[in-house]
């Protein structure tokens, strides 16, 4: 099912506000390039054609690649309140996933990739031009900035101290009312005990009422009388 489909069977708050491009109608299911790993520029511009670098990030819904020191393009920032002017620096732009193609290991030209299982099970990535195998490389999650504890980090004795005691003596605490053992309504206890002539919640509502309805009646009578 492609992925217009699957937005039309979508209630309408559901779905994406803006329009989706034709590039991200239907998504890759299976990608085999990776962060990290080492590609070669084989379409798009002549002057890219040949160019390779490591894969700095893959962004999937839009189809797209940064490859370092590739397609790089001049990026501006706006000036801080801080400084005095703005800063400009080349950094590399994004680029359509076709115009890349992983490198052979043997070879070291640009090749393109079939999957296959190894006897134990897992899946590797194969060159079609030599036959070798493409390892996947190692994910290094980043590190946090600052791994020691300043003045205002909680410590780790406060984090783990037990603070709350939950209430276990509910021997010591009233009997609930009858009526609520019972299941009873409040409003339904105050017709049973109250009504009309005892001056209950419910009753009292319904006395005024009635006594609405008659005098409405009795004016209706007296101006047919009169008329």
């Amino acid at each position: 099912m492609s992925r217009k489909m699957q937005l039309a069977m979508l209630p309408k708050s559901l779905r994406p506000k803006g329009k989706l491009k034709k590039n991200e109608l239907n998504p890759i299911k299976r990608w085999n390039i990776v962060t990290g790993d080492k590609v070669m520029v084989t379409g798009g511009p002549e002057h890219l054609h040949g160019q390779t670098g490591i894969v700095l990030a893959v962004l999937r819904e839009k189809k797209r690649v940064i490859v370092e020191g590739v397609n790089m393009r001049m990026k501006h920032l706006k000036q801080r309140y801080w400084e005095s002017k703005g800063q400009s620096f080349m950094a590399p732009a994004s680029m359509h996933y076709s115009n890349v193609n992983l490198i052979d290991p043997v070879t070291g030209e640009a090749t393109r990739v079939k999957r296959a299982y190894l006897e134990d099970g897992t899946k590797v990535r194969i060159a079609k031009r030599s036959g070798a195998i493409i390892e996947k490389p190692a994910y290094k999650p980043e590190r946090p900035k600052n791994i020691v504890a300043g003045p205002k980090d909680t410590p780790a004795e406060d984090v783990l101290e037990v603070t709350y005691q939950p209430f276990t003596d509910f021997g010591s605490l009233d009997p609930l009312p009858e009526h609520v053992l019972r299941g009873e309504d409040a409003d339904a206890r105050d017709e049973k005990d109250g009504g009309i002539e005892q001056g209950g919640r419910r009753g009292r509502q319904k006395g005024r009422s009635a006594r609405g309805s008659k005098l409405f009646s009795l004016s209706k009578l007296r101006r047919r009388k009169n008329g």
